[in-house]
């Protein structure tokens, strides 16, 4: 490569190294792979860099891994029966060499970059070098998957340039490693160790029941797997399933933990192996199953108290599936303790089902007519994980997580691999060699496409800019019964997400058979003409149409550019000295600027001007002027609301009779209204504020903590918010 200055801008570096580095790939294809220094010198290398912690300067890596990140490939669907054996030497730079797989031994202990893992192997022969596995556990330390000596098969080895420009093998699907055990009989003999261990099964109990007991869960699986090698006794192979199925449970292994504990067993281990089984069904979500299984249990030990905590558990998770009621106000209290958000509760299926989708696809649909404010649905996320927003780049795990999760239980994979991909190719779900094959690739695709990204709590973020908080954090998960519901800017329903729970509800009435849509991006009212709303769609493969967006497209460019004028004069008309008859005469002239009518089509850019205007008077304490512009922005957002403006009769009752948009900030203007009708017409506070719990209830997903939100937001400002209080 040419040489490039050092001290050049990072992202100026990227390009000009991923220019460097994809032309010489390119002039390299194919050719077979040259030792081009010593064996010791290439170890010492690395471990050197190592000791000095030179491989861990993550942003020069990340600028040298973006020029190396290869096009998506399959994994290995060959089982290693048919596969054939080949060496090191016979690599060739840019292939994936199909049919073929390579045993090594890692010959120096491991390094951990971001979502890598990297070491130096060699083959039978002692030729060496690097080899980088991706999308390992990251809950299992680094030492524990590829120690120094550990014997491996790479199925289809994939040989590609290194950050160091260098080549190595780099594997992205889990199920395209086999990690052997050092007792392996595919581990050649010249890597084997002598010892003179008595290989009984009582044996290999014993010395599995320690490592589980060191919380060494793995070689306690490779340990009790040998034990049933060995010909056991019934009672013997009834402990060695028990023990192993435990470590299975422990590493997440729900499948294989079932499988353990099901079938005959002892007397003096039914209790503990129906225990564990209960607990595997558990994880998988299968509360029905976990509850007769326990129910059963408890009939035959009615007094262990370890099968009625369990009990316990399953069965409010059994009822929140079959009645969608939940502790909302602990569910969000634990959202924002967890240091990773991942909830103890169940999935809720309302009155919806999937369907063929007119829009794209397959969607959502109700199966009876449904109220403003019904729960649809409130699901527990597949996969989640939290990230810390500091304006620094940060690798997120998601894809990760999800690869390790179908890798570990391959009965998951079927419905998340029928979630939409866009156009990637799709093979169907199988299992070679004893593992599922699980495509990298396509995991990441569905990722993001389905993947959602929010705050821990809906509640902590809508308080934000009124109420101090500590550092941002955010969510990435991905929801499968959720991931059916499409698009629209004027969506009937509004998602929330509390924790690793995504609720869904209604936001106007709808009648059955109708397909449930909700706007994928907040709205905002920068976004004048729709132009960034339509191309940040692009991301999901979305063309909208509906009559925001239609009108959109129809109006002239002439009255959108008039709206982006009037925006920042309106803004200055709340400076230190605010100037309330000019706010109004510039919102009545961008009023102007629509052809349809604000029931019919939602206009968004006037709303913050009327915000501003409503609290701006109710400082001022002109309440019915207050009133009347915090309606007018509600109007200007599609709502018809009768009733609600001045003077008000004792017999007068405030109703929405047509819903418009929905957004958090509405729950403030809802409370700004009821402290306006406080003293203006005291009677229509009370209405108001229900308004104000459904908007809440709607936005952040429950309205369990309204009373606590209106205190936040009294404390916050009580001059806005208070006068109920008072």
């Amino acid at each position: 490569m040419e040489e490039v200055e050092i001290d050049a801008p990072p992202r100026l570096l990227s390009v000009v190294w991923k220019d460097q580095a994809q032309r010489a790939d390119r002039s390299r294809d194919g050719e077979c792979l040259s030792e081009e220094k010593p064996r010791d010198e290439v170890i010492q290398h690395f471990k050197t860099q190592q000791g000095l912690g030179l491989i861990d300067s993550i942003v020069m890596i990340d600028i040298l891994e973006e020029a190396h990140v290869p096009l998506a490939y399959d994994p290995c669907y060959t089982p290693l029966s048919k596969l054939t054996k080949t060496k090191i030497k016979k690599l060739c730079i840019e292939s994936h060499h199909r049919g073929r797989y390579v045993l090594l031994r890692s010959v120096t202990p491991p390094q951990k970059i971001n979502i890598a893992l990297m070491t130096i192997v060699e083959d039978e022969k002692g030729n060496i070098l690097m080899l980088r596995l991706y999308f390992q556990d990251e809950k299992r330390d680094k030492d524990e998957i590829l120690r120094e000596g550990t014997v491996l098969i790479v199925k289809e080895p994939y040989l590609r340039p290194m950050c160091n420009g260098r080549y190595g093998i780099r594997v992205d699907h889990v199920s395209d490693v086999i990690f052997l055990s050092k007792h392996d009989e595919r581990v050649p003999k010249c890597w084997q160790q002598t010892h003179e261990e008595p290989l009984s099964a009582v044996y290999w109990r014993v010395k599995g029941v320690n490592h589980l007991y060191s919380s060494e869960y793995y070689t306690a699986i490779d340990g009790l797997t040998m034990g049933l090698r060995c010909d056991p006794s019934d009672e013997e192979t009834a402990r060695l399933r028990y023990n192993r199925a435990l470590a299975f449970y422990k590493t997440g292994q729900f499948d294989a933990a079932l499988s353990d504990t099901t079938g005959p067993t002892i007397p003096d281990l039914i209790q503990k192996v129906e225990l564990l089984k209960a607990q595997a069904l558990y994880s998988l979500e299968r509360y029905g199953d976990s509850c007769d299984t326990l129910t059963e249990l408890g009939r035959q030990y009615p007094r262990n108290p370890k099968t009625q905590e369990a009990f316990r558990r399953a069965i409010a998770r059994l009822r929140e599936t079959r009645h969608g009621i939940y502790p909302f106000k602990e569910m969000d209290t634990q959202a924002v303790l967890l240091p990773v958000p991942q909830l103890d509760f169940a999935t809720y299926i309302g009155p919806v089902e999937i369907r063929p989708s007119k829009i794209r696809g397959r969607g959502t649909f109700t199966t009876k007519a449904v109220k403003v404010g019904d729960l649809l649905l409130c699901e527990k996320a597949f996969a989640t994980t939290l990230t810390v927003l500091t304006g620094k780049r940060v690798c997120n795990s998601l894809t990760s997580v999800v690869v390790q999760k179908l890798y570990r239980n391959p009965s998951l994979l079927p419905v998340f691999s029928d979630l939409h991909r866009g156009g990637y190719r799709f093979h169907k779900p199988v299992i070679v060699d004893g593992a599922p094959v699980v495509d990298t690739f396509l995991v990441g695709n569905i990722i993001d496409i389905n993947g959602f990204a929010a705050a821990p709590s809906a509640r902590n973020d809508f308080l934000r800019d009124e109420v101090p908080m500590g550092p941002t954090q955010e969510t990435h998960s991905i929801w499968i019964k959720a991931s059916y519901i499409n698009h629209s800017c004027c969506g009937n329903a509004h998602h929330a997400i509390i924790g690793d729970m995504i609720i869904i509800r209604a936001i106007q009435d709808i009648p059955a058979d109708t397909e449930i849509t909700i706007c994928y991006l907040t709205p905002t009212s920068d976004d004048d003409g729709g132009e960034q709303r339509r191309k940040d769609l692009q991301a999901w493969g979305f063309i909208c149409d509906c009559a925001m967006c239609q009108d959109d497209k129809a109006t002239d460019k002439e009255m959108v550019a008039e709206r982006k004028r009037l925006k920042p004069e309106i803004k200055q008309c709340f400076g230190h000295v605010p100037d309330v008859s000019r706010a109004e005469t510039l919102l009545d002239r961008m009023a102007g600027t629509y052809n349809q009518r604000a029931c019919d089509v939602s206009r968004l850019s006037p709303w913050p001007g009327y915000m501003a205007l409503t609290k701006c008077y109710l400082m001022q304490h002109q309440l019915p002027k207050a009133i009347e512009s915090a309606l007018a922005g509600l109007e200007s957002l599609g709502y018809v609301i009768e009733g609600a403006r001045l003077p008000s009769l004792p017999e007068t009752r405030l109703v929405v009779k047509k819903w418009g948009l929905l957004f958090s900030e509405l729950i403030q203007c809802w409370m700004i209204l009821a402290t306006a009708y406080h003293t203006a017409a005291p009677l229509l506070s009370p209405q108001a504020i229900s308004y104000a719990r459904i908007t809440h209830k709607i936005c952040l997903g429950e309205d369990e903590t309204f009373e606590k939100t209106r205190m936040d937001l009294f404390w916050s400002n009580p001059h806005l918010y208070g006068h109920w209080f008072r």
